[in-house]
């Protein structure tokens, strides 16, 4: 009979043999890391639209707990505005009702942009960092070495 001891034993064993097999997973070489990845953690879809130097690049909707990613290049400011199901609710009300996306700008010359959005959190775009359950990746499985670290009460957020 097993006592609470071994149990633990189990379960710990598990644990850390499954955490060492996901921080030891290696990306495909011809995966290049892409400069923005953004999980949607949210329970509802979201539309991003994505500006780089003030010039538009591309609006996509995400699906919860999908991930974005595309190539950038790190040493420009992005501008990343967002959409939730509330906000597109909103804009059906008329012409007259304008309810406009959330605007997230990060200046990090050199840095990659893996953020992930929570709209339980304030602000609710961020970027991803390492934590105690996580490796040292990133959703998609690059890695955060290079990552932006920004404190959450210096991003810029704005409404228009």
């Amino acid at each position: 009979m097993l006592n609470i001891k071994s149990i633990m034993s189990i379960v710990l064993l598990f644990f850390f043999t499954s955490q060492s097999i996901i921080n030891n997973m290696e990306l495909p070489k011809n995966r290049k890391n892409p400069g923005l990845e953004l999980y949607n953690k949210s329970y509802e879809p979201i539309t991003m639209s994505l500006f780089i130097n003030n010039q538009f690049i591309t609006t996509t909707d995400i699906n919860p707990h999908e991930i974005f990613f595309t190539k950038i290049d790190l040493d420009k400011a992005i501008t990343i505005s967002v959409y939730d199901q509330i906000t597109e609710i909103l804009t059906d009300f008329g012409p007259e009702t304008t309810i406009a996306p959330t605007l997230y700008t990060f200046n990090a010359p050199g840095k990659t942009k893996y953020l992930i959005y929570n709209p339980t959190k304030k602000p609710s775009l961020f970027p991803q960092k390492k934590n105690f359950f996580q490796s040292r990746k990133s959703y998609s499985g690059f890695s955060l070495k290079n990552n932006i670290t920004i404190n959450k009460q210096k991003i810029k957020n704005r409404f228009y």
